[in-house]
């Protein structure tokens, strides 16, 4: 399904989604069923869904810290959990 507009942006429309200890596994579009997640599903059904992607740590918070900077951990300093 194309979803198309008399009006197109000049600026990227780009939703992030951050949450702490979230898998794929908990979200519908990915298969999961311990929580109904509706409007993610309905989201990613609309729009772009990763289906690979890696991560540059283990723990959250270095894993933020380099989406944020663009830098991996050990680069910034982040490499600890729970870093400044």
């Amino acid at each position: 399904m194309f979803v198309t507009c008399a009006h197109t942006a000049d600026k990227p429309n780009i939703m992030l989604i951050i949450a702490d200890d979230l898998t794929r596994n908990d979200i519908g579009c990915y298969g999961g069923t311990n929580i109904p997640t509706p409007n993610l599903n309905r989201l990613a059904s609309q729009g772009l869904k990763f289906e690979n992607m890696f991560t540059p740590a283990s723990v959250c918070s270095p894993t933020r810290h380099a989406l944020y900077t663009g830098l991996f951990p050990v680069r910034s300093g982040a490499y600890p959990n729970h870093t400044m």
